[in-house]
């Protein structure tokens, strides 16, 4: 069960007090403000802890660990696959301003030409990521 937080009005006499009440869903735990407490309003209703601690450092730490791994494959495809990212976006682009000229053909051409453009230069940079760059000292 999990520990709910909430601020109530109970009426003139008490005023708005902070409570808290065991509930397995939010659900619940309106009813038990209710119910219990005569609640008439129930401001920011809010889980302050999962029940058992075990459960939510795991869950937490799974989560971090699939973040990292979601930016981890995001990198390398970012890197495996830049010539073809800014081709893509590129061509995006040239089309986007071909069309505020209205004009289709030039909206074709511009998106032919940035999209090619992106391309060689995500190629460049490809290489020249992936290129060796040790360099030698030769004395004579």
């Amino acid at each position: 069960m999990a520990t709910y937080r909430a601020k109530c009005w109970l009426g003139s006499s008490a005023g708005y007090q902070e409570l808290e009440v065991e509930s397995n869903t939010i659900n619940g735990a309106y009813q038990q403000f209710e119910r219990v407490y005569g609640a008439e309003q129930i401001i920011n209703c809010r889980q302050v802890n999962s029940g058992g601690s075990s459960s939510g450092e795991s869950s937490g730490s799974i989560e971090g660990a699939f973040g990292i791994a979601i930016i981890v494959g995001m990198i390398w495809a970012l890197m495996t696959f830049l010539p073809w990212i800014l081709m893509g976006l590129g061509g995006w682009f040239g089309a986007w301003a071909g069309n505020k000229t209205g004009k289709v053909s030039l909206a074709i051409i511009l998106s032919l030409l940035a999209g090619g453009f992106g391309y060689y230069q995500g190629d460049q940079w490809q290489q020249e990521w992936n290129s060796d760059s040790t360099v030698e000292q030769v004395q004579q």
